[in-house]
C-alpha cells in the first residue's frame, strides 16, 4: 500500500473507518470474484481500503493514465491537441469504438484532442492505440507513474495486444490488419484454447492495478499536481461526460451529482467476466468535499447486473458515510 494512502487510512477515526470497511467487504460479495475497493476524502485524507492492495485487471481504467501522461507531454509541448492523425483500415480496433463504427473503412484524420476526449468519453478503443505512443508508450506510462509513487499501475500492451491475449489468437499480419481480419481472427479460435487463455489472462501481472494507486491517481487529477491549470480542467471535464457504466458508481448516487470517472470491462468466457471496474472523482454535497473512489472486480461469474449493483452501493455507502 503506497505510503501517503495509508498515512490517510490511519488518520481515520479507527470505529468510523472500521465500521465503513466492514459495510463495503458485505456489499463487495455480492460482486463475486475478488474486489478491491479504495477511497479517499481528498480534502481531509481520510480513506477505507478493502483488498486496496490487490493488483486487478484494469481493462479501460488504462486508459486514464494513458490520458495523463499524453496531456503532460501536452503541457509540455511535446504533443499538440490540434495535431491531426490519419486513421487507417489497420488503427481501427474491435470492442468498444464508436470511431471504427463511424468510419469502418477508416480514411479520415482526427485531432489529438478529438481522440482524447472519444478515449474517455465514450472509451474508444480505436482511440486509445492511436494515442498510446504519444503518451510516451507503455514502458514510458509506466516507469512515469512510479518515478510519481504510482507503482501500483501498470500499462503493459495495447487494445489489439490485450484483445489477442484474452481471445488467445493468433495476430494476424500487422499489414493486413482491419475490422475484419481481427474479427476473423478472434471468431476462430477454438472454445477449449478461449477458455485456456482467459485463465492465463486472469493470471497474468500485466495492465494491473491496484485500487490504493487508482485513487492516487485520481487524487493527483484533482489537484493537478503533474498538470498545467488547463489539462487539469480538461482531464476532468472529460472524465465527467463519461457515457459508459452508467449504473457503476453513479447509479446509486443522488441524480445530477458529479461524478468524473472511467470504466473498465473486460471479455467473458461462458458466465465469468476478466473484470468490472469503475474509477472516479465524486462530488459530495453541501461543500463537504470530494471522495476519489477505486471498485475492481475480476473474475466473477455473477450477472453484469449484479456486479454493477454491487459497485454501485459501495459508492452509495462511501457518499452516505462523508455526507454526514
Amino acid at each position: 500500500m503506497p505510503g501517503l494512502l495509508l498515512l490517510a487510512l490511519l488518520a481515520n477515526p479507527a470505529e468510523s473507518r472500521e465500521a465503513l470497511e466492514k459495510t463495503i467487504a458485505a456489499l463487495a460479495q455480492d460482486a463475486g470474484g475478488t474486489v478491491g475497493v479504495s477511497i479517499l476524502h481528498l480534502e481531509s485524507g481520510r480513506g477505507a481500503s478493502v483488498r486496496g492492495s490487490a493488483a486487478l485487471p484494469m481493462a479501460s481504467v488504462f486508459k486514464l493514465p494513458v490520458a495523463y501522461e499524453l496531456l503532460r507531454r501536452v503541457d509540455r509541448g511535446v504533443v499538440r491537441l490540434d495535431q491531426r492523425i490519419a486513421v487507417s483500415p489497420a488503427d481501427l480496433r474491435t470492442g468498444r469504438s464508436p470511431i471504427a463504427e463511424k468510419a469502418p473503412n477508416a480514411g479520415i484524420a482526427l485531432s489529438i484532442g478529438e481522440l482524447l476526449e472519444a478515449m474517455l468519453v465514450d472509451g474508444d478503443n480505436t482511440a486509445a492505440d492511436l494515442l498510446l505512443p504519444l503518451a510516451g508508450g507503455p514502458e514510458a506510462i509506466t516507469a512515469q507513474l512510479d518515478e510519481a509513487g504510482l507503482g501500483g499501475i501498470r500499462v503493459d500492451r495495447s487494445e489489439a495486444e490485450l484483445a489477442f491475449d484474452t481471445y488467445g489468437a493468433a495476430p494476424p499480419p500487422r499489414a493486413s490488419w482491419s475490422l475484419k481480419t481481427l474479427e476473423a481472427a478472434f471468431d476462430a479460435v477454438p472454445e477449449e484454447r478461449r477458455r485456456e487463455a482467459f485463465d492465463r489472462f486472469l493470471a497474468d501481472p500485466r495492465d494491473t492495478a491496484t485500487a490504493d494507486a487508482l485513487v492516487l491517481l485520481l487524487r493527483d487529477a484533482r489537484e493537478g499536481r503533474r498538470l498545467s491549470p488547463e489539462s487539469r480542467t480538461r482531464l476532468l471535464a472529460l472524465l465527467e461526460k463519461t457515457r459508459t457504466g452508467p449504473r457503476r458508481l453513479k447509479g446509486d448516487l443522488p441524480k445530477d451529482t458529479p461524478v468524473a470517472h472511467r470504466t473498465g470491462t473486460g471479455g467473458e468466457v461462458g458466465t465469468r467476466s476478466v473484470c468490472t471496474n469503475d474509477v472516479g472523482i465524486v462530488t459530495l454535497p453541501g461543500n463537504r468535499g470530494h471522495l476519489a473512489i477505486a471498485v475492481l472486480v475480476r473474475g466473477s461469474d455473477r450477472p453484469l447486473a449484479r456486479r454493477e449493483k454491487a459497485i454501485a452501493r459501495i459508492a452509495r455507502a462511501a457518499y452516505d458515510h462523508w455526507s454526514r
